[in-house]
C-alpha cells in the first residue's frame, strides 16, 4: 500500500470517528437560522430605506435633468422591488423554521 493511500485511509477513518462523536442538535440549527434571518432583515431594510432616500434626493436635485430624474425614479422603483423580495424571503424563511404545531411565530426562542 502506498503512503498516500494509507494516509487517505487513516484520514477517512478519523473523519468517520469524529462525525459519529458529533451530535447536531436541531434547535441550535433553527436558532442560528433565526438569528441570521433577523440580522439580514435589519441590514436589508436599512439598505432599502437608504436607497429610497437616495433616489428621492436625487430626484429632487435633478429638476432640470430628465435623464437624472429617470435614473432616480429607477433607483426608487428598484429599492421598492428589493423591499418586496426582502419581505417575501423573510416570510418564507419564517415559515420554514416554524416548529410543528406552532401557529404564528418562528423557531426563535421556542426551542
Amino acid at each position: 500500500m502506498k503512503a498516500r493511500d494509507a494516509l487517505t485511509l487513516l484520514l477517512s477513518l478519523l473523519l468517520i470517528q469524529m462525525s459519529s462523536a458529533v451530535t447536531l442538535d436541531l434547535s441550535s440549527v433553527f436558532n442560528f437560522i433565526c438569528t441570521l434571518k433577523d440580522g439580514m432583515f435589519i441590514i436589508g431594510t436599512t439598505i432599502v430605506l437608504l436607497m429610497m432616500v437616495y433616489g428621492g434626493v436625487k430626484y429632487v436635485y435633478s429638476a432640470d435633468d430628465p435623464g437624472g430624474r429617470k435614473q432616480a425614479l429607477s433607483t426608487i422603483i428598484n429599492a421598492f422591488i428589493g423591499g418586496i423580495f426582502l419581505i417575501l424571503a423573510y416570510t418564507v424563511i419564517t415559515m420554514i423554521t416554524l416548529p410543528p404545531g406552532a401557529a404564528s411565530y418562528g423557531a426563535c426562542g421556542i426551542y
